[in-house]
């Protein structure tokens, strides 16, 4: 199963906010161990170093937090191609849109949000954490 991973899934497991954690961590982990082929967009990445660092207001360990996401998995490229028809799409939100069109791109069967209500229109189907772990279990 391919899953293109949202980056509240990751900021979630970063933070270790509540009440998403476990769930979030277990869809990481999930990738991580190959039980699912996890991914996560380039352009994610640079969202997650510039949230981190209002976390620890330094660079390298931000850096770090970018090295284990690549370890983590696969890397999603956005083409100028996918930011373009994201803006045809029915997906309302532009950024959510890129997701969905990059998600695309990847033959992905899923993306992993919380915000599954901002993907009701996406081509992807949308899944919570929790869903897509009873899906990896089954």
């Amino acid at each position: 199963m391919r899953a293109l991973i949202d980056t509240n899934v990751v900021i979630d497991v970063l933070q270790k906010r509540a009440p998403h954690f476990d769930a979030s961590f277990t869809v990481v982990m999930a990738c991580a161990r190959g039980r699912a082929e996890g991914w996560f967009t380039a352009k994610a990445i640079t969202d997650v170093f510039y949230i981190m660092h209002r976390y620890y207001h330094a660079n390298e360990p931000c850096l770090d937090v970018v090295r284990k996401l690549y370890k983590l998995f696969r890397i999603a490229d956005t083409t100028a191609s996918s930011c373009l028809q994201a803006s045809f799409s029915l997906v309302s939100d532009y950024e959510d849109a890129v997701v969905d069109e990059t998600a695309k791109a990847i033959r992905a069967d899923y993306i992993v949000t919380r915000n599954i209500d901002d993907f009701k229109n996406s081509t992807i189907p949308a899944i919570t954490p929790s869903d897509f772990m009873l899906l990896v279990a089954a």
